[in-house]
């Protein structure tokens, strides 16, 4: 990534964000994008996540604020005993489904 892309995004992208932003909160219409304008820097918007109804944008979320699979992996689990889960995966690590959750 050069000083160039970032450029590009500060000059052309972002006022694009900023107006698709402005329509996605105005509707209420959960929205996530993020771009990579540098070797290591990146820019995300999220707006009206509880408006969702789909735990897409709540994985989005978490893949990007981590930095390795080992700590995104750790969230998804933690997550998952504190909330519960329908993973087939985390259900064969012993770990309770929301029915089971609801249950105790």
């Amino acid at each position: 990534m050069s000083r160039e892309q970032e450029k590009i995004y500060i000059d052309d992208v972002h006022p694009l964000v900023e107006r698709i932003t402005l329509i996605c909160k105005q509707s209420g219409m959960p929205m996530f994008m993020t771009f990579q304008d540098g070797s290591d820097s990146f820019r995300t918007s999220c707006i009206n996540q509880e408006n969702s109804q789909f735990e897409k944008l709540k994985l989005h979320m978490l893949v990007n604020e981590t930095w390795s699979i080992d700590q995104l992996l750790s969230i998804i689990i933690e997550d998952a005993k504190k909330n519960g889960h329908d993973s087939l995966y985390l259900k064969a690590m012993g770990i309770p489904n929301k029915n089971q959750l609801a249950s105790k």
